[in-house]
Parts: C-alpha cells; structure tokens; sequence
C-alpha cells in the first residue's frame, strides 16, 4: 500500500503558518493605514481646542481689561478738561462777580459753548450754586465739601491741593471738577466773594465720548489684534512642540508596523515623551539585532559562514529566470571533499570542521564579489557565477580546485603535519532561453559524479548541451508542443 500522504497535525507545516502569519500581518497593516482617525479624535485637534479656549479666555480678560483703561482715560481726559477751564476762569471770576455777575453769567455761558463743558458754577463751602453760567445748570444738586479739603485728583498721579473731582450722581454719566477760588476767605472782602469758594466745572463724558470713539476704538483693534497674533503664533510653537515628537513616534510606528527596523525616531526633548521615544529607539535596536541573528541563523551556515541551501535555491532560481529572460548565460560549479570521511575517522571532527572553515575561506577569495558561493551538504559546496560564459566557467573551476589542492590544512594540536586536501568539482554553463534550476543542478551532479568516478581532484565539465534534451522534456512537458523542441534540438 502507498504510503498516506495526510498531513501530520502535531507537526504542521511551517511554511503555511509563516505564511498565514505574514498575511494576518499585512491584513492588520492595510487596516491601520485605511482606517482614518475622527476628526475630533485627533491629538492636534484636542490640543487646539484646549489652547483656543484658554486664548479666548485671555483675550476676554484682556478686553475687560481694556475697556476699563478706556474708562478711566476717558474720566481723566474730562478731569483734565476741568482743571484747565477752572483754572483759566478763576481770576475772572473773583473779579467780576461782585462788580457784574450778569456779565460773568454771559461770559461763563460763552466758555461753555466754545470749550465744550456743561456747565461752570461758583459755589459755597457748603456746594450750594452762588452763580451759573444759566439757570438750568444751577438745579444741579450740590456737592458738599469740607472747608480745609486737600484732595487728589483720581487718575491724575498728580496732588492739587485745590482741587477735587467727583461723579454725577444718579444715572448721569459726567465728572464735576472743584478748584478752589479762595484758600482762605478774605475778611475784608465782601459776603459774596467770602462765599464763593469753589469753582464748579460741570463736563458730561458723552461728549468725551463722541470725540475720542474712533481713536478709542482704533487703540482697542491694534491692541486685540497684536494680542491674537502673539497668541496664535505662540499657540502653532506650542502645538508644534507638543505634537512633533508624537508625529514623529507615529512614523516610527508606522515604519515598524511596515518591518521597518531602520528607522530611528528623532528625540526632542528630555520630558515623559523624549523618554518614550528613546525607549522605542532602545526596543528597535534590540529587535534589528535580533532579526539579523535570526537572519544569520536562517540564511548562513553557522559553521563556514557561507550562505546554507536556502540561499543557493533562490539565486539560482534567480539566475535561471534571468537568463531565460535575456538570454545571459551563468555557470554552476559543485564541489565534494575527496575523503573527507578519513578526516574524521583520523582526526576527529573538529579536525574535519576546520578543513571545512579552510575550504570555504579558499573559495570565498578566490571567487568574483558578484559569484554565490554556498554550502549546500555535508562537505559538498556550490558557486554561482552570473554572466559567465562556458570557457569561464571551466576556468574558474579549475581555479578553485588547484586553491584547494595547493596548500595543507595544518591544526593548532599539530602544527608539522598539516592535512593535504582535494576536490573534485562538476560544472555546468547555461543554455539561454531553455536553462531550468533542476536541469543545471542535474547537469552539474553528473560532471561531478564523473570527476570522483575518473580518479577525483579534477573538474569535469557538462557538455554545452548537456542539460539540454532534459530541460527540452520540461519545456515540452509543461506546454504540450513538439515543434517548438525539435527547433531548439536542431
């Protein structure tokens, strides 16, 4: 009966699961590449959302903070006002008023219309109205002040010592302006110079107001709109500060997700961040160095170096599939130890390893950087040359066989006796457009076999049409055509 062909399910097959492995890889990968992030979940968009609210904030605070300024430089622009129309009538007033009060009525009703104040009046210790420029102004309700007063103007940072500013009261936006006529009452004088003792300059900051509203307004814009640009600058270096290591821990991810173990995320600060990406930096080292033994393990052998059987069946299928495609010609050498048993029989197997390691240095030097060398059996070695005619290739046999043959392997525990080493070595060229893998590793057994069956320590080379009635079945096989053979057989 045949035997059952039924895979062993305690030992699957490991080229399945490393492909079911590489697939679910990339499944995940395409997934995490075509799966957009929400807008709002972005990193980026969180960050501005915080820093936009506290900017908003700010700038609330500081156009509070503005509108106050503006009020007080408003007050102090009609407290200035005041004093200087207090002070420019003053000594007028002391002189007209007992001598012609309409006529210092008149003439205080021309200041106000020209200097653009309310209202001027002389008043009492007491506030109350001695004279006004009309008698509309007069009903306004009296201040009362104390007689030996010393009072600071608010917001001047200046002390007048005859002078005091107070709010209309009520709902009446204005500033009345005290300046003292007489600091102390003049005994001789009469009654009614002795109690006129302030002068009362009456100023409505509507008016104010109306004038200065477009510089108030010009000032607040230039003011805000500097302040949104430092803070709309001073937010992008934010935002960039905080979210560029975190772009750049992305990529790395990314990069790793691809297989990508080269690449190393730039670190840009020393905080929680910087740490975490010095630690990713830290792990991808560790794997690369990992995945390169691993590397090694898989596509080297472990004892000469050189690259194992893996290795050799992808190049060569390589080279075949080319020179199918272009028509190049390659060649094959293989190579087996002549009595390599009797080494270890005589010497041990140490001794045997180091004619191994001694061999595939040999050929390593003496072979083009382009040329494949592998070992692909116990003692038995291969070399593949690209683009290496049939003379060539016979050559550079020939080469390795006398590199070989023309020193002795001399061991460390007996440096006088060395071991005298030989090959025998097959090689095969290609024949263009009809070269298969199989055929050349055939074609190149059977040269072999003839050298070690002729005596050994020689090459022997496949005929330049060796391969070429078997690779003609493969092709024939394989499309069901005779005609296209017997043409290749002519």
């Amino acid at each position: 009966m045949p035997e059952s062909t039924s895979p062993d399910l305690n030992h699957p097959d490991k080229s399945a699961l490393r492909n079911q492995r590489r697939s679910r890889l990339n499944t995940l990968w395409a997934d995490q590449r075509s799966t957009p992030v929400p807008f709002f979940s972005r990193l980026g968009v969180k960050h501005g959302i915080i820093l936009t609210s506290l900017v908003l904030m700010a700038m609330v605070i500081i156009t509070s903070y503005q509108l106050r300024e503006t009020i007080y430089e408003i007050e102090r622009s009609a407290i200035s006002r005041g004093r200087a129309v207090a002070t420019a009538i003053a000594p007028l007033a002391l002189s007209f008023l007992e001598a012609d009060p309409d006529k210092l009525r008149k003439h205080l009703q021309r200041i106000v219309e020209t200097r653009t104040v309310d209202y001027i009046q002389i008043v009492d210790a007491d506030g109350t109205v001695i004279l006004s420029n009309n008698p509309v102004s007069a009903q306004r309700p009296a201040h009362t002040l104390h007689p030996n007063w010393t009072h600071e103007l608010p917001d001047t940072r200046a002390l007048d010592r005859f002078a005091v500013a107070q709010n209309w009261p009520g709902q009446s936006q204005g500033i009345d302006v005290f300046v003292a006529l007489l600091e102390d009452p003049l005994r001789a004088a009469p009654e009614q110079i002795r109690k006129a003792r302030h002068l009362r300059v009456g100023i409505s900051l509507e008016h104010i107001v109306k004038k200065d509203t477009p510089r108030i307004i010009r000032n607040m814009l230039i003011f805000s709109l500097f302040v949104a640009a430092v803070m709309f600058i001073g937010l992008i270096v934010l935002l960039s500060y905080i979210l560029r290591p975190l772009r750049e821990l992305h990529l790395g991810l990314r990069a790793l997700a691809r297989g990508d173990l080269t690449y190393e995320v730039p670190a840009y600060s020393r905080d929680e961040v910087g740490q975490v990406i010095q630690a990713f930096n830290a792990t991808t080292a560790r794997l690369r160095f990992a995945f390169e033994q691993i590397e090694a393990l898989a596509t080297r052998d472990p004892l000469t170096n050189l690259p194992n059987r893996r290795i050799f069946d992808e190049r060569l299928a390589s080279e075949a599939a080319r020179s199918r495609r272009y028509g190049h010609p390659f060649g094959l050498i293989v190579m087996d130890l002549d009595h390599f048993k009797n080494v270890n029989d005589v010497h041990g197997h140490q001794a045997g390893d180091e004619v191994l390691r001694y061999v595939s240095k040999v050929i390593e030097i003496s072979i083009r950087e382009t040329d494949v060398p592998a070992r692909i059996g116990g003692e038995e070695f291969a070399v593949i040359l690209p683009e290496t005619n049939y003379d060539d290739v016979h050559a550079v046999a020939e080469k390795l066989r006398s590199a070989v043959s023309e020193q002795k392997v001399f061991l460390k525990d007996n440096v006088k006796e060395g071991i005298a080493i030989t090959i025998s070595a097959g090689a095969a060229c290609s024949v263009g457009h009809l070269v298969t893998p199989e055929a050349m590793v055939t074609a190149a057994d059977a040269a072999l076999y003839r050298s070690k069956g002729e005596g050994r320590n020689r090459v022997t080379m496949a005929p330049r049409v060796a391969g070429q009635s078997n690779m003609m079945k493969k092709v024939d096989a394989a499309s069901g055509s005779t005609g296209e053979s017997a043409r290749f057989t002519q």
